[in-house]
């Protein structure tokens, strides 16, 4: 007697049972269809709306105060990932005041232009920009640091 067609036989009548018991059926192709429905209505409002991904908010001090340093921060606030403050219209902070922000736990990124940003981007050179974050938001500081690439 041959092995494979004892399974073949009783794959035949397990897959015969399971097309005649309806309920079985419904559960077996409408429960996944629901619960996907049901994470992804929820996942929709927890990320914020209806982009896949997060967005996080980055508040920007620019001690530089040149127009390349002020075309990068209009670079950031076109960055999908992010959310630049403070927005336009606010008074703009100073790395003093959005590293208080940071410290007194009211903002978990900030980023600081420092002073020569144009004149290391006319140059073709790194520009120095300085992070401050709170450590304890991981996943934020991963979409943050992919809104900077974008930028």
């Amino acid at each position: 007697m041959n092995a494979v067609s004892p399974a073949w036989i009783i794959a035949r009548k397990d897959v015969t049972m399971f097309f005649r018991d309806r309920t079985g059926m419904a559960l077996g192709f409408l429960l996944p269809v629901v619960l996907i429905a049901v994470f992804g209505f929820v996942m929709k409002f927890a990320f914020g709306g209806g982009s896949g991904m997060p967005r996080a908010t980055l508040w920007v001090a620019d001690a530089d105060g040149t127009d390349r340093s002020r075309s990068f921060v209009e670079d950031l606030r076109e960055a999908d990932m992010l959310r630049v403050r403070p927005r336009i219209g606010e008074a703009a902070k100073d790395a003093a005041e959005v590293r208080a922000l940071v410290a007194d736990g009211e903002v978990h990124h900030a980023l600081v232009i420092e002073k020569g940003f144009g004149e290391a981007v006319s140059a073709g050179e790194l520009p120095e920009l300085t992070m401050i974050r709170d450590p304890g938001r991981t996943m934020e500081d991963q979409v943050i640091q992919v809104g900077l690439m974008q930028a």
